[in-house]
């Protein structure tokens, strides 16, 4: 249900508040008529062990951060891992003063930038009218546990983490509905024509493919390296450096090399 009108909210961002109230009084009436299937996939006691984990508030029911799995763990021990993370004064900056939220701020400031892109000539009106923020909201930073670097033990059709085990969380930032997810998605989709893609692969099938086809030689050793906090470790400064060098390579092998530079300048980058 979350998901649904959360999907809602962010489809009719940049209506109008009649025509947002419309869709809403809509979607409400939808959800309202919508009935229950009739076909039962679980029986009541399952029915009843999974109202009694929603009901446990000393518990956290979260996706694993890879193999499609759920994690049942300590809520306090979830909250004490994010509020560790939180600390990390050079990724993470603590609001002190509740009366300085930077999203409405944030959102002003884009608006400006974007009003004066679109009267120079450099986005489109229809540019202008997707990318312009409008009653955003703080992103949401949580953590999904990553049980695939910690040892597990088989108990009763599931597995569980020994006593003691430090699990590993990744964090995620999600900025849908924040004032900058459009803009973000609109850079995205022009930045990613910079990338090198001799040091890239598409997913971990290609990666296995190309893996299986490479030889090592007896003085060769094949090795991995896992870097924490990789895009949070990256100065913003050192981004927009590399960012520029490589517009600069690429400009002459683009057919909109002229409309790619444009918009790709100025302040949306920062």
């Amino acid at each position: 249900m979350k998901d649904i009108i959360a999907s809602v909210e962010q489809g009719i961002n940049n209506l109008t508040i009649d025509e947002k109230n419309d869709i809403r009084e809509r979607i409400s009436s939808v959800i309202k008529s919508a009935k229950c299937p009739t076909n039962r996939n679980l029986s009541r006691q399952e029915e009843k062990a999974l109202k009694d984990f929603r009901n446990d508030k000393e518990i956290m029911i979260i996706k694993a951060d890879k193999g499609n799995a759920v994690v049942i763990m300590n809520r306090t021990d979830y909250q004490n891992h994010v509020e560790e993370m939180l600390k990390h004064k050079n990724t993470y900056k603590r609001i002190t003063d509740k009366r300085r939220n930077p999203t409405s701020k944030t959102e002003t400031d884009l608006q400006q930038i974007l009003l004066k892109l679109n009267d120079t000539g450099y986005i489109t009106e229809n540019e202008y009218t997707k990318l312009k923020p409008f009653d955003s909201y703080p992103a949401a930073f949580y953590c999904l546990p990553k049980i695939h670097k910690v040892s597990l033990v088989e108990q009763d059709e599931h597995f569980k983490t020994e006593a003691g085990t430090d699990i590993p969380f990744r964090p995620i930032n999600s900025s849908i509905g924040s004032p900058t997810y459009e803009v973000s998605k609109y850079l995205a989709r022009i930045l990613k024509h910079l990338y090198n893609e001799n040091y890239t692969v598409k997913n971990s099938k290609e990666f296995a493919t190309f893996v299986t086809n490479q030889k090592i030689n007896p003085d060769e050793q094949l090795v991995s390296f896992d870097v924490t906090s990789l895009f949070t470790s990256i100065p913003v400064d050192l981004a927009l450096q590399i960012n520029r060098k490589r517009r600069a390579c690429k400009h002459k092998s683009l057919d909109t090399t002229h409309q790619f530079n444009r918009r790709t300048d100025l302040q949306l980058i920062k």
